[in-house]
């Protein structure tokens, strides 16, 4: 919480529209597009090489058992601190109240006690000791567990009435009718715990046979997504891999208890309570948010301008300014879960004597980022790590508040970092925009993946315009930068604040 001398300042007004609009364009322009192909979709992530791997691990996965409903409520984010008389986990959660948060502390508490126990000399078997804190994983999360499995019953039984038995399939068949049949469905939510945690032990071992038969048959991920319900193979795979990470989750716990016993003995719990979810960003002060007037706020170039507003004309069969319009109205932004967990450690962590354990500026989060928490601790200069993002945007992505006087070291760097993040987001609408009215030459939907655009790079020769460069395709590896470069050229430092008159303030900071 701030003192009572400290000066806090939210992102206002004007500026609070810069910021949010091109977001609102790049949702309306990427829906339903969050599922990854079925390829990309692994049973298990890749483990990361060395004790520092084994740490990310245990940290990233200890967040994603305590995250125990669907969706983005419960999203857990946690850091390991100390000083030089204990250690800290820390954690934050996305949207939870007090009661969620001690509810997740005493869970923390209860998995690292259990883990701890196991090496002091106990009679009960290791196999006994894991089996243990399994179970207590699996009942923290049963709703979503249950419904994890509930899913894979649903899919593998689609699947099944659409596949035809070839002896190089047989295995996966029958692997598949196991999964099918793993549970009934219509008991599984009415069971007692122990009926629910011996069904799920049952369907574990029915799904890691799945996943066995699957590593023997290569190419079968193809063929199944090409030849049968893709869509249902994908959530397979999906579901698939949630269920399993439960499972991983325990290993890792127990592999971070062999490298560092000290931290399972000596520990703190500290809850960073949730950011209040904030009224809509745009819609109250946006008396035109179609996409022609948020480009005119977004560049102050004509050509540019035109190019753009042109794209936006042309995607108007697709209901585009619609789209913009319900995301600009439903909006209700919240400070996301890794941005919760650095704003407390650079406010008040370090302030206390805290440093990142082992020096390791990690910060482990139950779900991969999304690209806006990406951009922040980048462009923060925080030098935290994160997982990799998986590259989704969020409008309801909140902007931290600055502390500190006008002209401090700590305002000015807020303000560096929100400017940054503003060139970034704009440019990934100009790219979206420009390679959607691309793509709907071929296609006639909106659905656009906007995460291959941002991994694609565009060549930037001198002289050419934003519109030019996002449209760019030679297949050359030319940095992006050069772009930013040019659309930092494209945008003043200061704003130009005259009244609320802000309808052609193209490219305006702050």
């Amino acid at each position: 919480m701030p003192t009572a001398v400290e000066e806090v300042k939210s992102l206002q007004g004007k500026a609070r529209r810069r910021f949010y609009e091109p977001l609102a364009v790049l949702e309306a322009l990427s829906f339903n597009s969050e599922r990854s192909p079925s390829e990309g979709i692994k049973f298990r992530e890749p483990s990361i090489g060395g004790v520092k791997g084994i740490f990310k691990a245990f940290v990233y996965r200890l967040a994603y058992v305590c995250s125990s409903q669907r969706g983005p409520k419960t999203v857990t984010s946690i850091a390991v601190m100390e000083n030089d008389d204990s250690f800290f986990i820390v954690f934050a959660c996305n949207e939870v109240n007090s009661g969620q948060g001690r509810r997740i502390s005493d869970h923390i508490e209860e998995l690292l006690g259990k883990v701890a126990s196991a090496s002091r000399g106990q009679t009960r078997s290791a196999k006994a000791c894991r089996d243990n804190v399994l179970k207590t994983i699996l009942l923290f999360n049963r709703d979503r567990v249950q419904m994890y499995l509930e899913r894979v019953v649903s899919f593998a039984t689609k699947l099944l009435e659409r596949i035809s038995v070839s002896p190089s399939g047989t295995a996966i068949s029958e692997s598949l009718n196991g999964l099918a049949s793993c549970l009934r469905v219509e008991s599984l939510r009415k069971s007692t715990d122990g009926d629910y945690i011996r069904s799920c032990l049952d369907c574990l071992e029915k799904i890691k046979r799945f996943v066995k038969a699957f590593s023997l048959s290569p190419g079968y991920d193809r063929e199944m997504a090409t030849n049968l319900n893709s869509e249902s193979w994908s959530e397979l795979k999906h579901c698939v891999s949630r269920v399993l990470a439960y499972e991983e989750a325990m290993k890792s716990l127990f592999k971070a208890k062999d490298e560092w016993p000290q931290l399972f003995e000596s520990f703190k719990i500290l809850h960073i309570p949730s950011s209040a979810a904030q009224s809509s960003p745009v819609s109250h002060m946006s008396r035109n948010p179609d996409v022609e007037a948020i480009i005119g706020r977004m560049t102050s170039d004509p050509d540019d301008m035109h190019a753009f507003r042109e794209y936006g004309r042309d995607m108007q069969k697709f209901d585009l300014d619609e789209r913009i319009r319900q995301k600009c109205t439903s909006v209700r932004p919240f400070m996301h879960a890794e941005v919760l967990v650095l704003d407390w450690i650079e406010r008040e962590g370090y302030g206390r004597g805290l440093r990142f354990f082992n020096d390791w500026r990690y910060i482990g989060c139950s779900k991969p980022p999304c690209r806006m928490c990406a951009y922040y601790f980048e462009a923060c200069g925080s030098y935290v790590e994160l997982r990799a993002s998986h590259g989704n945007i969020y409008a309801s992505w909140q902007f931290p508040d600055a502390h500190g006087p006008e002209g401090s070291a700590s305002a000015k760097r807020w303000r560096r970092t929100l400017n940054s993040m503003m060139e970034k987001i704009r440019l990934d609408a100009f790219k979206v925009m420009a390679e959607k009215c691309s793509a709907g030459k071929k296609h006639d939907s909106i659905t656009y993946d906007f995460r291959s655009a941002w991994s694609t790079r565009h060549s930037q020769a001198p002289g050419r315009s934003i519109a030019e460069s996002v449209r760019a395709d030679d297949g050359s590896e030319s940095d992006t930068a050069e772009v930013g470069d040019l659309l930092r050229d494209r945008l003043t430092l200061e704003s130009h604040d005259n009244g609320d008159d802000d309808e052609e303030d193209g490219g305006a900071l702050l």
